[in-house]
This record gives structure tokens, C-alpha cells and sequence, in this order.
């Protein structure tokens, strides 16, 4: 299982989401109209091979219809924020998610490593991976995040989750 976890509780006060970010898009989701279209469509035309999904930063899914969930016999998702789970939940009372405790992302032994997205291929094999707008997040969580060490993450995703449909959307 992937070693690295963020704080839960701290999660919910991350700078990239946490309790002000909910409570924005509450007051303010309709400003994300055009953004939850586009994700829509983009999604829609997404048609991965496997039958079961893993979200990995799912937040509360302000992105995502269920439309999606449609498609899956099962899925799983990495959100470390307790507030985004509940708040997920009563978003889509139908969609029976696992939540998984892993942190799949987060920086490992001071750098950015995809070494979580490794283990998350092959605990998942049999699933496609749904980055939800969490690797435009990662400058905002780590000082790791940065640069060339950056770059070459971003590169190996493909190689990590080589085999594994995967997408990747951001707002």
C-alpha cells in the first residue's frame, strides 16, 4: 500500500481545496458552469476499456456528472479531505465509492516521485485512473512541485500507469 499519507484533517484546510474551497463552490458554483460542461463533454468522449475506476483527488466532484459513474461496475477514489468524502457523498448518494486512505501523489523522500502512482497501478490493474483536477494542485500543495523535478514527474506518469487507460482534466 502506498506509505504516503497526508493528514486528513489538514487536508481539509489544504490551501488548494479544504473548507473555503467548498464553501466557494457552494456560493459561487455556478461560475464553474462552462468548466463543468467541458468536463462533461471531455469525459463523454473518454471510453476506457476497463469496467472499474479509480479517482485519484475527487474532492467533493464539483466536475463530475453521473454520467460518469454510469459506465463503472466499481469505484474507488484517493481523497485525503474528510469534508470532500461527505460532501461526494450527498453529491452522488447512488455511486457506491471505496475510499481509499492511500496518497498516491505526494512527494516520497523529499521529491516528487511516481513511485504512489506505481503501487496504484498495481493494486488497480484491472482499473482505469481519473486524475481530477489534482495534478494542477500538486504546485499548490508541495514546494516539491517545482521546476524539473516537476517536469520529469509529470513525464513518467504514462510509464507508471503504462497499460492503464488514464485521463487527466483541470480547471
Amino acid at each position: 500500500m502506498a506509505s504516503s499519507r497526508r493528514s486528513a484533517w489538514g487536508s481539509a484546510l489544504s490551501r488548494s481545496g479544504g473548507l473555503a474551497y467548498h464553501f466557494a463552490a457552494w456560493r459561487h458554483g455556478h461560475l464553474w458552469a462552462d468548466h463543468q460542461a467541458a468536463t462533461a463533454q471531455f469525459l463523454g468522449a473518454w471510453q476506457p476499456s476497463e469496467q472499474k475506476l479509480v479517482l485519484v483527488g475527487t474532492s467533493a466532484g464539483y466536475s463530475l456528472s453521473n454520467a460518469l459513474f454510469e459506465r463503472f461496475s466499481e469505484v474507488r477514489a484517493s481523497e485525503p479531505d474528510p469534508v470532500a468524502r461527505r460532501l461526494f457523498r450527498r453529491r452522488f448518494p447512488e455511486v457506491q465509492i471505496q475510499w481509499l486512505d492511500d496518497d498516491f501523489v505526494s512527494p516520497r523522500n523529499g521529491a516528487m516521485s511516481v513511485a504512489g502512482l506505481t503501487e496504484l497501478r498495481a493494486l488497480f490493474a484491472d482499473h482505469a485512473v481519473l486524475f481530477c483536477n489534482i495534478l494542477g494542485q500538486l504546485p499548490f500543495l508541495f514546494a516539491e512541485a517545482s521546476g524539473e523535478g516537476f517536469a520529469r514527474y509529470l513525464g513518467e506518469i504514462p510509464s507508471a500507469l503504462q497499460g492503464a487507460s488514464w485521463a487527466s482534466y483541470h480547471d
